[in-house]
């Protein structure tokens, strides 16, 4: 199950604002789960969209490896605002992308409902939902065709800390429940390092790859993990952030 991407020398630039993305260039395995992490602008979502076929490569190629017979029949893709249709219950839009004549519809709601935790909520608007629970609905729409590769671009920034947290607990639940291919865009080094199995360090414009970590720890994971804290310190140096000597008793 799932899809290995690889991205083979991928260049790519906008008219007015020059290269994006320069030889970039991994192998995303199938059914593992990587972040993206880079400054602000540096073409993390160029890549997503890129993987989407939104956009075309100036240079390179992006080649999927897989049950899948193209872009269109494997990604789905979870974005920073649910962008749920107001009109529609909890229930209908997250079976807004199912073919209505093939299978068990219903029952596959069902259990995408029960999975995130909304299944009370099936019948529920989107304007009485919280941040959260909007969010849970929007990755089970994403879920709902079963894709080979989920996409997730700062899928929980728009939520507080408290609420962010719990939907990284949902989102390894569901993970675990099924281990697709996902590749998530985040600012957040910590919720890199507590869902992912590899996270990928990106330069500033036009980004390349500075470095690649590791994360070498089951689900679920434990947020004061020392060795996350040392794959943190990692990071923010490839990031070209100094981190501070712990033991000095400074934080990062």
């Amino acid at each position: 199950m799932g899809t290995t991407l690889i991205f083979e020398h991928v260049s790519k630039g906008f008219p007015g604002c020059g290269p994006v993305l320069d030889n970039f260039g991994v192998t995303v395995p199938s059914g593992s789960f990587v972040s993206l992490v880079g400054p602000t602008a540096c073409g993390k979502s160029t890549l997503l969209r890129l993987i989407l076929g939104l956009d075309q490569p100036d240079a390179g190629q992006i080649r999927f490896e897989g049950d899948g017979a193209g872009r269109a029949d494997v990604c789905a893709i979870a974005f920073q605002e649910p962008r749920l249709l107001p009109w529609l219950t909890v229930h209908d839009n997250v079976g807004l992308v199912l073919d209505r004549r093939s299978g068990d519809c219903a029952g596959r709601i069902k259990a995408l409902l029960d999975l995130v935790g909304l299944a009370e909520f099936r019948d529920a608007f989107p304007k009485v939902l919280s941040g959260g629970m909007a969010q849970r609905a929007s990755l089970a729409r994403a879920l709902a065709n079963e894709p080979d590769v989920l996409l997730l671009d700062e899928p929980f920034s728009a939520v507080d800390a408290l609420t962010r947290m719990r939907l990284q607990d949902a989102l390894i639940r569901i993970y675990m429940a099924r281990p697709q291919t996902t590749i998530m865009v985040t600012h957040d080094i910590d919720e890199a390092l507590f869902t992912s199995q590899q996270v990928i360090v990106l330069s500033t414009r036009p980004a390349h790859i500075v470095d690649i970590v590791d994360v070498k720890a089951g689900y679920p994971r434990d947020r004061t993990d020392s060795n996350l804290f040392s794959m943190k310190a990692r990071i923010l140096r490839g990031l070209g952030v100094v981190a501070l000597d712990h033991q000095d008793g400074d934080g990062i």
